[in-house]
């Protein structure tokens, strides 16, 4: 049974020194395990699962096909250092190695305030076209006409094409996105079922669908067409509390 670990390296820009930086990674599996391990191998890092509690040097984390986030925070109290790792094991054999780099600066505590109305740079957090927040960024196209947002695992969103709605995992499983192109709704659930209304209101689906009275409860004389084979579609209608097959189409 396989384990999945995104992403796997973390390029963290410039830290304070003394200062945590916090990030956060993605476990995940299909089905259910225990017992499995993650550890730093580098003092300035440490770990927690989630989003809330103390950091630790390790953790043991339970999976039953779902996705959790283990967050990682990277404390360096020296100029010199520039990297650090984290190791996920299972059964003492190593799933995946996540590998943080970074460069570190002196404290801010030495500097005054700065009032200003605009800060004008080729280089550093206000570049000329990206605003970086945390491992994450912001950017305008060439153009000026769209906006992207870039997470820490790569990802990339088009704000200005399209709007995405989703589970806040690193790569999602469930998500509602609406493209501006073509005018329609792409609704992905769990990964791996998917509904697509079209601009025409046309609805596209993967496996099943259900015409039914009341769109939240299943209810006596409900239809429902559902996909059976690789070319084979069955009809249903709900009796008694129960889906009926009706008839079956080749």
């Amino acid at each position: 049974m396989s384990i999945t670990v995104t992403p796997t390296s973390f390029a963290l820009g410039k830290i304070e020194i003394n200062q945590p930086n916090n990030t956060s990674f993605a476990l995940s599996t299909a089905g259910n395990l225990t017992g499995i391990s993650v550890a730093s191998n580098d003092v300035i890092l440490t770990i927690r699962e989630g989003e809330s509690g103390s950091f630790s040097s390790s953790i043991t984390v339970a999976l039953n096909n779902e996705e959790k986030s283990v967050n990682v925070s990277c404390l360096p109290t020296s100029q010199s250092q520039s990297s650090g790792s984290v190791t996920v094991t299972h059964n003492s054999v190593t799933i995946a190695t996540i590998n943080y780099t970074f460069s570190v600066f002196e404290t801010l505590s030495n500097y005054s305030d700065i009032y200003v109305k605009g800060i004008y740079a080729r280089n550093g957090v206000f570049s000329a076209n990206t605003v970086k927040i945390g491992t994450s960024s912001i950017s305008m196209t060439e153009k000026g006409d769209k906006l992207n947002f870039t997470a820490a695992s790569g990802v990339s969103y088009n704000i200005g094409k399209a709007t995405q709605l989703d589970d806040g995992r690193v790569n999602p499983l469930t998500s509602i996105q609406v493209n501006k192109t073509d005018e329609s709704i792409l609704i992905t659930n769990n990964g791996q079922n998917s509904v697509k209304i079209d601009v025409d209101g046309s609805v596209r689906v993967d496996n099943n669908v259900i015409i039914c009275s009341d769109v939240l409860n299943e209810s006596n004389n409900d239809w429902k067409l559902e996909k059976s084979g690789t070319s084979t579609m069955t009809l249903y209608k709900k009796v008694g509390g129960n889906w009926q097959q009706r008839i079956v189409f080749d």
